[in-house]
């Protein structure tokens, strides 16, 4: 996560541990630093399964991340929770259940992301046209653009794109919540201050029903700050052998706002 995302996931896990039953065991969250790159997480994670201590994991908040370590954590049997790392084909059928069907549906993002995608199956199941692309200049207004990778190249390569599809709808699959998204994608054009959104861009996360209730009376109460300290319930239920609540997950649809904020456009595709 980047620096200010991984503040309120911790936070999330210390208000996750505070309000579940530990009766008997000790529960003290660490963050572990993965450095950026799949390798890294990968050695990090092995790193932190040396310590015996260490009773479950809530993490990494990517797939391909997710990818690197799933033999590591497989391997090693201890509870292993994974936010944002659902079957990324579900992800994709949710936002083009959504979009206009006269749109053309183009794929792009980090090459190792998208290896994960076998588009020609993909696009049998939706029955629609489906081509992946990562060149920018490839995108045009016909295009519904879904971006799997991360928040900081996903801003990257819309900031290209609206050059040559100024209008062309852009779904960021995941890490929407992400502060850096935002604040690369959203400039100020002139000396009036007024800020410009880089056409309509919107992301997904998958969410439990009870995500509107919690966000009420928790404080960071974004998508991220829920998943982690869903998570970490779980992990700790599994540990005590407490019983825990098992709610059905929604793909949750937000756009993104020209003041940065982002305002829940629909939930739907029950999972």
């Amino acid at each position: 996560l980047y620096r200010q995302t991984g503040y309120t996931a911790l936070d999330a896990m210390r208000a996750a541990i505070a309000e579940s039953d530990t009766s008997g065991v000790e529960v003290m969250p660490l963050a572990l630093d993965g450095g950026g790159s799949a390798e890294q997480v990968r050695r990090a994670t092995q790193k932190a399964l040396r310590d015996p201590s260490v009773a479950a994991l809530v993490g990494p908040f990517d797939p391909s991340a997710a990818s690197a370590v799933d033999d590591v954590l497989a391997a090693d049997g201890r509870p292993w929770y994974a936010p944002h790392t659902q079957i990324l084909t579900d992800t994709i059928t949710g936002i083009a259940d959504h979009i206009d069907p006269s749109q053309n549906l183009l794929l792009a993002g980090d090459d190792d992301l998208l290896a994960l995608v076998n588009a020609q199956t993909l696009a049998a199941r939706l029955d629609r046209p489906l081509r992946v692309d990562i060149a920018p200049a490839a995108a045009s207004n016909q295009d519904t653009v879904i971006w799997l990778g991360g928040a900081s190249t996903a801003a990257d390569y819309l900031v290209a794109m609206r050059v040559h599809a100024p209008d062309a709808p852009f779904w960021l699959a995941f890490n929407g919540d992400t502060p850096i998204f935002a604040q690369r994608v959203l400039r100020t054009p002139g000396p009036d201050g007024e800020v410009v959104l880089l056409g309509p861009v919107y992301w997904t996360v998958w969410l439990e029903d009870g995500y509107a209730s919690w966000a009420e009376t928790h404080a960071p109460n974004t998508p991220t700050a829920y998943v982690t300290y869903r998570a970490t319930q779980h992990a700790i239920a599994q540990i005590t052998g407490a019983d825990i609540v098992t709610q059905t997950q929604h793909l949750h649809i937000f756009q993104l706002q020209p003041d940065g904020s982002s305002t829940l456009s629909e939930k739907h595709f029950p999972m």
